[in-house]
Order: structure tokens, then C-alpha cells, then sequence
């Protein structure tokens, strides 16, 4: 209940969002019982009654144990990435747009973690949904972002796990230079004009900034709550700084086969998708996608040793790279079809050689 009363604060009213969070966190520390069993709960928002729910409906009339039972939202959020990358790649072939969808179905760690009872794949759908819709929502006001998709997905964002944090954060960061260019360009443009004798356009930078806290709070207040509860309720292991690890020329070319094993021509689809856009000055998408890979990348190098190039960790990669392949297909499909088709069965192809299932399954 708290968790939705936080939810809907922070879309409606971010201000009281705070307010409400600090009493709500006050009251659950002050009731915190540690042999409670409700204590050690893991993931302290609606993760585990989410999961939960295809079991509880189905013990109306059956048995809840059943395995699939509670792997269906990863697999749910596997088929919606799917169908969200091709719906508008082609209008009219259909053939064409499916067989893209089940090339990024068949995305090694899509493939993997499709099956597997973690809470990264709702994650990286919502990842998914901002990154494709990350021009209006960097570059419009508030009150403009509130009425796009990609903001329900941002805020939805800090309510799933603990490890989008740094993607909020690389988001507000992205956000927020975008504004100081803004606010430069537009300082500029009056001075030119108080030279020329012009009138100068009413700057409304600090309302603009006034409006920015709705955003910081928006997206932060839930996540940094769930990070207080979780670190409270549930022991788990810490994030480790070792800066030693970026002086180890090994470790990059453990990300780098990491990424090839796991993303299979993806990874080149998006240095295409990139290189696309920046060859014709648009910089704002490729250089946000580009932004999140390097961060995301170096932050978990960050970590212990051992967990550089670990598929869990890498997934959160996986939105921005999806985003900029979907540029370079789109324009593959709007040059030459038979290109695009051959194109989809080199990708397919590469991923069932480097699908980390077995063909027995395992």
C-alpha cells in the first residue's frame, strides 16, 4: 500500500512524495522485528506478490507448484522487448517484422533470463521503453514528459530493483547537461540580440529548473526508499569499489568478449545505429546510448573482479544497444528489404550458435 501511495505521489505530486516516503520509511523502521519473517523479505516493494500472482490465481482451482508458474513475467517481459522492437520497423511486412522480433527473442541473455525466476527482465522492458522514447523525454519540460509513456516506465523504474539506480542517476545526469546547453544556447542568442538591438524572448530557465525537482523526485524518492528498506530488512551483498580493476587491460577484453558472447551481432548493429545518426549530427540518442553502455560497463567493473562481464550484470546494456541496433534496421529496411532479410537471418543464425541453452534444454 505504502509503495502505491509512493507511486502515485510521485507521478501526481513529487513534493508530498518526499514527505510521505520519510513517514512511511519512519514507520517501518520502528516496527522492524528481527525475527519477524516479514523482515527478511528481499525485495521490499510488490516484486514478490507480482510474481506471486499467476500462482495465487491458479491455487484457486489447481496446485500453485508449478514451475512455470513463476516464470511467467520474465517471460512476458522477454515477449513484449520482442514485439516492442518490431511493431514499427515495417508497415507492411509483416513477414519481415516477426522475423526481427525473434531475432531479438533469440538474443543470447533474452533467451536465457527469459526462463530464469530474476527480477532483471521487467527492468530492462521498462529500460527498453525510456531508451526509445528518450528524445522528448530529455529534451521537453515536465509537463510535457508527463504525458509520455517513457516516464511511467522511469518511475516504474525504482519500484523494481536496486540496480537501476545507475541508470536513473546516467538519465537525470543526461537531463540535466541538456539543460545547461539550453540555457547557454538561449544566454547567446540575447546577447547577440542586445547587440543587435533586438528584443530579447523571456528566459524561463528557472522555472524550467524549479520544474526539474519534480523530475529528480519523481524517479529517485522511489528507488533510494527501496534501497533504505532493503539494506533494513534484508541482508545482501554490498557494492565494492575497486578502481585497481580499470588499470587491468585483461578485464577489458573480458567485457568485450562478453559482450559479443551475449549480444551476438547486436553489439555491431548498434555501433552501426550510432554511427548513423552521428553522421548526420544527430547526437542527442547515440550519445545518451553510448553514455549508458560505457557507464553501466565501467561501474560494474567497478565491483569485485570476478563479476566483470557477468550476463546478469550486462543485461542492463542490453536497452540502449537494442535501441541503437533498431535505428541501423529501420534504415536497412527503408534502403533494401533483401538486405534487411538476409540481415536478420546473419543475426539469427549467430545467436543459435551462441545460445548459452543447450539443445537438450539445459
Amino acid at each position: 500500500i505504502g509503495a502505491g501511495v509512493i507511486l502515485f505521489l510521485s507521478w501526481r505530486k513529487p513534493r508530498w512524495a518526499a514527505v510521505t516516503a520519510v513517514i512511511l520509511l519512519v514507520i517501518a523502521l520502528s516496527r522492524y522485528e528481527p525475527n519477524n519473517p516479514l523482515a527478511t523479505l528481499r525485495y521490499p516493494y510488490f516484486n514478490t506478490w507480482f510474481f506471486a500472482l499467476a500462482p495465487e490465481l491458479v491455487s484457486i482451482i489447481d496446485t500453485p507448484y508449478h514451475e512455470i508458474l513463476y516464470r511467467l513475467i520474465p517471460f512476458l517481459s522477454a515477449v513484449f522487448i520482442s514485439w516492442l522492437f518490431q511493431k514499427d520497423l515495417s508497415r507492411q511486412d509483416f513477414l519481415l517484422k516477426f522475423s526481427w522480433g525473434m531475432a531479438v527473442a533469440t538474443i543470447p541473455t533474452i533467451l536465457y533470463y527469459s526462463s530464469i525466476t530474476y527480477l532483471e527482465m521487467p527492468a530492462v522492458m521498462l529500460m527498453t521503453i525510456v531508451c526509445l522514447r528518450i528524445e522528448p523525454l530529455v529534451c521537453n519540460d515536465t509537463s510535457a514528459i508527463k504525458q509520455d509513456v517513457g516516464w511511467y516506465a522511469l518511475i516504474l523504474l525504482g519500484f523494481i530493483k536496486e540496480t537501476t539506480l545507475p541508470f536513473i542517476l546516467m538519465f537525470l545526469a543526461y537531463r540535466s547537461f541538456y539543460l545547461l546547453l539550453e540555457y547557454f544556447k538561449t544566454r547567446d542568442n540575447d546577447n547577440k540580440a542586445i547587440k543587435n538591438n533586438e528584443p530579447i524572448k523571456k528566459n524561463h530557465f528557472l522555472k524550467k529548473l524549479t520544474g526539474e525537482f519534480t523530475v529528480v523526485a519523481a524517479t529517485l524518492i522511489p528507488i533510494l526508499y527501496y534501497i533504505i528498506l532493503r539494506n533494513t530488512f534484508s541482508p545482501s551483498r554490498g557494492f565494492s569499489l575497486h578502481f585497481e580493476n580499470l588499470l587491468h587491460p585483461l578485464d577489458y577484453l573480458v567485457i568485450s568478449q562478453s559482450f559479443i558472447e551475449e549480444f551476438g551481432l547486436f553489439i555491431f548493429l548498434f555501433l552501426g545505429g550510432c554511427y548513423l545518426l552521428l553522421k548526420d549530427r544527430k547526437i542527442l540518442k547515440p550519445a545518451f546510448y553510448i553514455f549508458l553502455v560505457i557507464g553501466y560497463a565501467l561501474f560494474y567493473m567497478l565491483d569485485e573482479e570476478r563479476y566483470i562481464g557477468y550476463s546478469r550484470f550486462n543485461l542492463f546494456c542490453l536497452p540502449p544497444i537494442l535501441a541503437g541496433s533498431y535505428l541501423f534496421i529501420r534504415n536497412t529496411i527503408q534502403k533494401s528489404k533483401p538486405a534487411a532479410y538476409g540481415l536478420v537471418v546473419l543475426v539469427l543464425i549467430s545467436s543459435i550458435l551462441l545460445s548459452p541453452i543447450q539443445r537438450d534444454g539445459r
